[in-house]
């Protein structure tokens, strides 16, 4: 299968929506401790917690992602974005519910 290069100005553009996305991971994180803290409070266990959490939902999203564009004829990266971002949006009402479920597994495994 052969690929078209990029021109300069797509290739910057797709640079430009890597960082962007990547920046809007590390602030979805550090509003995690956030939500989390009135909960569990902001101990190691809770970062810890965030930060295995958010670096395997990358590696499952990176799996995924690269089984997908290998597999499609044209991928929808705005399409992909756009429901990362609807699905971030339903956190501030699904934690509250989620953190009270999960209070009684305790400080070392409620976090998680």
């Amino acid at each position: 299968m052969s690929y078209k290069p990029l021109h300069v100005y797509e290739r910057a553009g797709l640079y430009l929506t890597v960082f962007l996305t990547g920046a809007a991971v590390m602030v979805i994180e550090l509003l995690g401790t956030r939500i989390i803290a009135p909960f569990y409070g902001v101990s190691l266990y809770v970062w810890s917690s965030l930060i295995s959490v958010a670096l395997i939902a990358l590696a499952i999203g990176y799996f995924a992602g690269g089984r997908w564009a290998d597999r499609a004829k044209r991928t929808g990266l705005s399409l992909v974005i756009s429901f990362a971002a609807l699905f971030t949006l339903l956190i501030p009402w699904i934690s509250r519910p989620v953190l009270l479920v999960t209070d009684a597994l305790g400080l070392r495994a409620g976090p998680l």
